[in-house]
């Protein structure tokens, strides 16, 4: 074994002791009477990276069985965080159908598979110490800046995950069917909540910050840990797609760009599923780029259909501004005599996307519920549910007075369908909104 590679498991084998701390702390909180609070936002804070790099290391290790030579792969250890936090929130999902287990049985099960990806862990950690000592290195001030500014707001997004949920979704179901499942003890269909039926991936690591800190309250702000984990992870594939696309020297801005967009530090401070989907979309994004580059390797093609079916997982409309153009770019890429590489692509994502929609199938008939309610039967819906999700979700239901006028006034005198000689077309404000789309 090289120098390397002892570096590399003692540095595995040291994180392995690190997860033992908040473990003990996270028990001392619930025991304690006077500090009890503090002790758990201390373990919350060490337990969010930690959990972290443990899916940096599974995934890792996924990306072994895909892509050959991942070394070279741009965006590796990205590509491994996102496979492995999806990893994490299926595999909570297909165990939480049977029964959710114990706070210390969950920590164990992590220490466990830490000890076992030991090796893997040091190499990213032995990685990332070569990074930082480039960057210093290369004394490059518009760059360090630039760090400064995007750790400066993590900083605060880490503080502001303490603060307690007031949004309106987040109480409503993006952390309410979480807490539900954690107060039952396993994952099942809530009736009354049609919204805790859509595809769930960044509400499963939610759960898991809950399982964690063996409650829902405790549980809060770990998932809010996590949660802008996934802004910060979807800021550095967002610098990788550019360095591949583009040049090097644009990781950084690239990065920046998005981590500083305002919309972006509101969601990291909230249970919302958006960074998720956005980690995601960018590392489909550099996927489709490496399947390109590669003259259309299978393994670059499965890697695109997992990272698209998992943003899938985090939210419907990932299938449209994800799945569909993967679709046309492999298509594109590989040419009709390879029509088979965009079944395969097909597969890859449903097979991904599978574990939701089959759960609604068995729970309600209607794989996609509670979409499509008044198309496809579904044994939970009713007109009253069709009247109220109607009104909360027509096109315009949200526009005020003034502007819902003005929509009318538009669509009155530009319809969106006209009727010609030849039966029914788009109408000329329909093409003109299509060709902005």
């Amino acid at each position: 074994m090289g120098a390397d590679g002892q570096i590399e498991r003692r540095a595995g084998l040291v994180v392995c002791g690190v997860w033992l701390v908040p473990c003990v702390v996270s028990f001392v909180s619930t025991q304690a009477t006077v500090g009890g609070r503090y002790a758990g936002n201390v373990a919350s804070l060490l337990f969010a990276p930690l959990f972290v790099l443990l899916a940096v290391a599974l995934g890792d290790w996924l990306l072994g069985l895909i892509v050959r030579q991942r070394e070279i792969l741009p965006g590796r250890w990205v590509f491994a965080a996102g496979l492995g936090l999806g990893a994490f929130s299926l595999g909570t999902f297909l165990v939480g159908l049977v029964v959710l287990p114990h706070a210390l049985v969950g920590q164990g099960v992590l220490i466990v598979l830490a000890f076992l990806l030991r090796a893997t862990t040091g190499a990213f950690l032995v990685a990332l110490r070569r990074r930082i000592a480039e960057f210093f290195r290369a004394r490059n001030w518009i760059s360090f800046a630039l760090v400064v500014i995007i750790a400066v707001l993590v900083l605060l997004n880490v503080l502001r995950a303490f603060v307690p949920p007031i949004e309106y979704d987040e109480m409503e179901y993006h952390l309410a069917a979480p807490a539900t499942y954690a107060r039952d003890g396993r994952i099942s269909f809530i009736a009354d909540n049609v919204y805790a039926s859509f595809p769930a991936n960044v509400e499963m690591l939610f759960l898991d910050g809950m399982i964690l800190r063996g409650g829902v309250i405790e549980g809060l702000a770990l998932g809010r840990l996590i949660n802008v984990s996934l802004g910060l992870l979807a800021a550095c594939a967002a610098g990788a797609a550019a360095a591949a696309l583009f040049d090097r020297r644009a990781v950084l801005p690239a990065a920046a760009i998005l981590y500083t967009w305002p919309r972006v530090n509101s969601l990291a401070i909230v249970g919302y599923v958006e960074l998720g989907l956005m980690l995601y979309v960018a590392l489909a994004l550099l996927a489709a780029y490496e399947y390109r580059r590669s003259g259309g390797r299978l393994g670059y093609l499965a890697l695109l259909g997992m990272t698209c079916g998992l943003a899938a997982g985090c939210k419907y409309p990932a299938v449209l501004f994800a799945c569909v153009p993967a679709g046309i770019w492999v298509l594109a890429t590989a040419g009709w005599r390879r029509l088979w590489h965009v079944a395969l692509i097909a597969a890859v994502i449903l097979a991904v996307v599978s574990p939701w929609l089959v759960k609604n199938t068995i729970c309600t008939g209607n794989p996609v519920y509670p979409l499509l309610g008044a198309r496809i039967p579904a044994r939970s819906w009713s007109p009253r549910k069709e009247a109220r999700w109607h009104k909360a979700h027509q096109p315009y239901g949200h526009l005020k007075p003034a502007g819902r006028a003005a929509w009318n006034a538009v669509t009155h005198r530009y319809p969106p369908v006209v009727q010609t000689a030849q039966g029914k077309e788009p109408g000329p404000f329909a093409m003109s909104l299509l060709l902005v789309v």
